[in-house]
């Protein structure tokens, strides 16, 4: 009956978030917490006696720091940035979420033995860097070292404090032998080439060590992967995706990519389903990856490529990838003035997006291409005229164009998209 609705999906379709009607949400707040379920603390007046019985407890008012919680306290959700309750004695708690490192005692972790999942986010901020206190990093390496039942761990420290060492930061997690999730946001942890963690499925972000060339991490059940190279040739690189056997879902950025390009050898050939490319090339040259040595895994669902400068118009080789539902461009191709998508081209392509293509100017799509295209998203490209094969394009959901030069196209692309439910036009 439409109480819960699918508000996103990931790449291979599967659910990622969900949202319901306000009044339903009512309904299930008031439902957990007579059952004793979920209390959810958004005033200062919250009944404290259901606090004290609660299991799980979601946060939404900053006043909370004298909160008394149960001891059986399992869960703890924070959705602001300010003030948080001490939870030191709650030894059964096993999922803390949300919680912001900003201003925050670093002792409220202590004792949490029991923890499966923790997600801290914020800035700890450069002057924290080398303290030993309860508000600095080495203090959270020493309390994160002693939870032996992480499986799930999420620190996202933002892009603010560049000389902050995040390189070295928490290496104390690459000991703990029950991770199956580890995820760093914007920051990228060093993985030393000692790392043999038999439950990892998912890491990101992680940069390459010099050290690799005298030995590999060993992660033979590793799912997904987010991995920028600095230090190693792709050789060695290459060397150490040759071991992962399981992998669904790759991401690698840096130069040189065409050495790797062929994966055709890599053991998970067949079964990658995601593959996101960044080609850091601040001179612009040409890639290696030219399309005669395209050889991508032909069951992606999801491809994005970034920055690659192709020496042809790549579209007649990935229309090719017959499973593929979504492609992200995005400043690829820069030397190229058309692209072409082929009549049966894209039959299972449901979502497009090209970025930054600055001196595209015609892509001629030939009736029959795209058939299943449900979303197109076009920005940036200023020089590119207007599509006049998007009247083909019957399926067309949703039709987002953003460009500077946009006034001047604007009647005749709802001329052509007369058929489109949701077209926006926005002037960068």
């Amino acid at each position: 009956m439409s109480l819960i609705q699918v508000k996103s999906r990931d790449f291979d379709g599967s659910i990622k978030y969900c949202c319901i009607h306000d009044l339903l949400r009512d309904l299930a707040i008031q439902k957990a917490k007579e059952d004793n379920f979920l209390v959810v603390y958004s005033h200062p007046d919250c009944d404290q006696q259901s606090l004290s019985k609660a299991r799980r407890v979601a946060v939404h008012h900053p006043d909370c720091d004298k909160l008394m919680m149960s001891q059986n306290l399992r869960t703890l959700l924070c959705f602001h940035g300010k003030a948080l309750p001490n939870c030191s004695k709650q030894k059964l708690l096993k999922v803390v979420s949300n919680i912001s490192l900003e201003r925050i005692d670093l002792g409220m972790f202590e004792g949490l033995t029991q923890l499966r999942y923790m997600c801290l986010k914020g800035y700890l901020g450069d002057k924290y860097s080398g303290r030993d206190d309860k508000y600095g990093k080495r203090y959270l390496e020493k309390v994160i070292g002693t939870m032996n039942c992480i499986q799930t761990l999420q620190i996202d420290l933002g892009t603010r404090g560049q000389t902050f060492n995040t390189y070295n930061f928490l290496n104390c997690a690459w000991s703990m032998k029950t991770l199956r999730h580890v995820w760093t946001g914007s920051r990228r942890l060093e993985l030393p080439p000692s790392t043999e963690l038999s439950n990892l499925q998912t890491l990101e972000a992680v940069t390459t060590n010099e050290s690799w060339k005298t030995g590999l991490p060993h992660l033979p059940n590793l799912r997904t992967l987010c991995l920028e190279n600095k230090s190693c040739s792709w050789m060695v690189v290459a060397d150490f995706l040759g071991t992962l056997n399981n992998l669904i879902s790759l991401t690698l950025r840096g130069s040189f990519l065409g050495d790797i390009f062929d994966m055709r050898k890599f053991p998970f050939y067949q079964n990658l389903q995601s593959l996101r490319l960044w080609y850091d090339n601040s001179e612009e040259t040409p890639s290696k990856m030219a399309t005669d040595v395209f050889m991508l895994p032909p069951h992606l669902i999801y491809l994005q490529i970034n920055c690659c400068h192709f020496q042809q118009d790549v579209m007649p080789v990935l229309e090719n990838l017959h499973c593929l539902k979504s492609l992200t461009t995005c400043g690829v191709n820069k030397t190229h003035r058309k692209i072409r998508c082929l009549a049966k081209g894209f039959n299972q392509l449901e979502k497009l997006w090209l970025y930054n293509i600055t001196m595209l100017e015609d892509w001629e799509i030939e009736e029959g291409a795209l058939p299943t295209l449900r979303e197109l998203e076009i920005y940036g490209c200023e020089k590119l005229c207007v599509p006049q094969g998007l009247r083909h394009l019957t399926n067309l959901q949703k039709l987002t164009w953003r460009s500077a030069s946009n006034e001047g196209k604007e009647n005749e692309i709802r001329n052509l998209c007369k058929h489109v439910p949701s077209l926006t036009l926005n002037y960068l």
